[in-house]
Formats: structure tokens, sequence, C-alpha cells
């Protein structure tokens, strides 16, 4: 912790001479610059962070770990646009960044999403405690039912609720996820219902499934299945 926006300009630089960089893990530095107090400015200089995107495409970077750096809206649409034109990530952390500011912009995410379906490499992504509400999980799930290719996908510590998580676990269904985190997302029986369904179902997540994190919904969907099994 403590790179800021020139830290980064010069690690961008670093990574265009690299050729074996696999993985990047930035998490909890101010990658958009700091306050007085040093909480993050979102979005507020974006120089480092789009030399960063600019460096991407074209190197071996497979694992970027960006969670809480003070990314928004338009830094997310940056990341989608290096994504877009060839960078090779396997597995992105964007937890604990603003990135749809809690549902009221969601070009960021749109954007990703369409970076996302095309790519060969991508197969995990955190999105765990980014804002995202019912809006933004609806995004998600279109981008997954597009075709995106994913075997990991964490959506824990989102104010979510029941009837968004009920429609993307319906689109999860014929997903091969091997890991699913929805806890803390303010979900409750009816979710857990949906779940056991897809548990008990001849489902492609059901066939692949190896961790699932649902927090305090698990007794809900222990007894739900156990519901399904006497029927």
């Amino acid at each position: 912790v403590g790179m800021g926006v020139k830290g980064v300009t010069s690690l961008a630089k670093a990574i265009s001479s690299m050729a074996v960089l696999k993985k990047v893990a930035l998490s909890q530095n101010k990658l958009f610059g700091a306050d007085e107090y040093g909480n993050h400015t979102i979005d507020a200089d974006q120089s480092g962070w789009a030399a960063l995107c600019d460096a991407l495409p074209g190197s071996p970077v497979e694992e970027l770990d960006v969670a809480d750096v003070g990314m928004g809206v338009k830094g997310v649409t940056s990341l989608a646009k290096a994504m877009s034109a060839g960078a090779v990530l396997a597995s992105l952390n964007l937890s604990g960044n603003t990135i749809t500011d809690y549902d009221r912009d969601l070009s960021g995410l749109s954007a990703l999403g369409e970076a996302i379906v095309p790519s060969k490499t991508l197969a995990s992504i955190n999105l765990s405690d980014c804002g995202i509400k019912v809006k933004g999980v609806t995004e998600v799930a279109k981008f997954i039912s597009a075709g995106a290719v994913l075997n990991s996908l964490a959506l824990g510590s989102n104010p979510i609720g029941d009837e968004a998580m009920i429609q993307l676990l319906e689109v999860l269904k014929d997903v091969s996820l091997t890991h699913l985190d929805i806890s803390k997302t303010k979900c409750g029986v009816s979710t857990a219902s949906k779940l056991a369904e897809l548990l008990s179902a001849e489902t492609k997540f059901k066939a692949v499934v190896n961790s699932l994190t649902v927090d305090s919904t698990r007794g809900c969907i222990l007894d739900a299945m156990e519901s399904l099994a006497m029927h």
C-alpha cells in the first residue's frame, strides 16, 4: 500500500518492457489519487490508470488485482477498452470499487461485459462489494447469458436482493461455474430455494460447482434441498 498515480505510471512503463510478468497486485492503493485525509478520490486522476491500461494489451499479464483502488465508472471503462484491445487477463479482481456508482451509471459495467463476452482468456471475476444493486446484477446476467466463459464469479457484499438474484441464478444454471460467491447480498429464502433447485436438477452448474459461498442463506438452502428431496 502506498502507490499513487505517479507510481502506477512508472509501473505501466515497466510492464511494457517485461516479457514474463504474469500477475499485478495493486489492491488498496490510491491509484486515482487521495484527499487530505487519505481517502480515495474516485476516478479523479486517470493519468496513471490510463497508462496502465494502455500497457496491458500485448503484455503477458494474466492476473490483475485492483481491489479497492478508487476506481469508478471511468476507470472500469478504460479497463474494458484494454481488454477489447487484446489484454490476456484470466483473473480480474475489482472488489471494493464503485464501478456503477451504486447503480446510477451502468455504462462502465456494460462496457466491461462487452469486453468479457468475446474474451478467450478471462475465467474469473470478483465484483464483491462494488455497490452493485438490481440494475447492476441484471447487467452481469446479460453478459453471462451472452456467452461469457467464466468459471468463477464473486458478487458477495452487494445489496442485490432476491428478485434480481433469482434472475441471475436462472442464467447460471446453464453455466459451468466452479466457484460462486453470493454471500451478504440481502437475499433470503426465495434465493435459497432457487439455488437448491439448481443443485438438485441436472444442470451444468450442479455438474461442476465445487465452491459455493452463500453465508447467512446456507441454512435456508439446506432446508430447501431437503424439501425438494421429499418430493
